[in-house]
């Protein structure tokens, strides 16, 4: 678990994943996630960071910026409850963390990419621990061919 100025990053890192899941990348969205993985690696500052990240959202979805009506698809994950959930998803979620800030990204390598975007995706979403497990089994798989090719 980490504390609640690197929650609120990820939170921001999860929401920005779910605008460009609706609406595609800009230029800087892999950029901007991969300065928010070195932040929670490092624990180096997350308070603007977390501003940048946002605004990195709105970007992608500007029209969230000012909705009256939120509909929280592109909200931030609140990791709060994350962590609070049932002991058996709280704990692959766990893995699933460990095995995203433990991997080498490159922004070079799209289909590395993707499964940041997933790894962390899923983080913020109410799933079952079997289907979090699958996506942890996909984030070691690509970890060791990653560490096969030297990438």
């Amino acid at each position: 678990m980490q504390n609640e100025k690197q929650n609120a990053l990820l939170g921001a890192m999860i929401g920005l994943i779910r605008a460009a899941s609706k609406n595609g990348k800009s230029k800087n969205t892999d950029m901007r996630l991969l300065e928010g993985i070195h932040a929670l690696k490092t624990g180096g500052e997350t308070d603007a960071l977390t501003n940048v990240i946002r605004e990195e959202k709105f970007a992608v979805v500007p029209n969230c910026r000012y909705c009256a009506m939120p509909c929280g698809s592109t909200a931030d994950a609140d990791m709060e409850s994350v962590w609070n959930a049932r002991e058996a998803v709280v704990k692959v979620k766990k893995a699933i963390l460990d095995a995203v800030l433990g991997m080498d990204w490159s922004m070079e390598d799209e289909a590395k990419l993707f499964f940041l975007h997933k790894g962390l995706f899923m983080l913020g979403e109410d799933e079952t621990p079997e289907v979090l497990h699958a996506v942890l089994c996909e984030l070691t798989q690509l970890n060791k061919k990653s560490a096969v090719r030297g990438t």
